[in-house]
């Protein structure tokens, strides 16, 4: 079982991977969607049955800000600029969080951001790409210490 569990990780990893690889800016509508795969999961869904739906929760309400941030600046809002104190409270009184909620959403999504550019730098300069999640954060802690990251555009 914990052999299969494993094995259908890295398939579900393989196949984000190319998605991001196979996207040439990754905004918030593309995030929005991979939050909406999340949300679809069997696993979201037998966590919603068995009452243990903390993470389902979490992905709702992030989904849920940022379908606000999107509202409220629109599909590029976060592309390479930070939102002002202002847009952040506009956004928060919109999807009913705080501001610190807000920033953690934000957060979320500058982080997958960073990733896809990362993979995209990695193919541009041929390099292996990772096959699991471990792999990922392993390079990308390697790219950081040999000062690959951010040599694309």
């Amino acid at each position: 079982m914990v052999e299969r569990n494993e094995e259908k990780a890295k398939e579900n990893f393989s196949k984000e991977m190319e998605k991001m690889l196979n996207t040439d800016k990754f905004d918030l509508s593309h995030f929005i969607s991979e939050l909406d795969v999340g949300l679809s999961s069997w696993r979201a869904k037998a966590a919603n049955l068995t009452g243990s739906n903390e993470d389902l929760k979490q992905l709702q309400d992030t989904k849920a800000m940022l379908e606000s941030i999107q509202q409220v600046v629109g599909n590029k809002a976060l592309n390479g600029r930070v939102l002002d104190r202002r847009s952040k409270i506009k956004i928060a009184a919109k999807a009913g969080k705080n501001v610190n909620d807000i920033n953690v959403a934000v957060d979320s999504f500058m982080k997958m951001q960073s990733m896809h550019k990362w993979l995209k730098e990695r193919q541009a300069r041929g390099d292996p790409l990772p096959q699991s999640q471990e792999e990922a954060q392993q390079l990308m802690q390697m790219d950081m210490q040999n000062g690959k990251m951010g040599e694309e555009s």
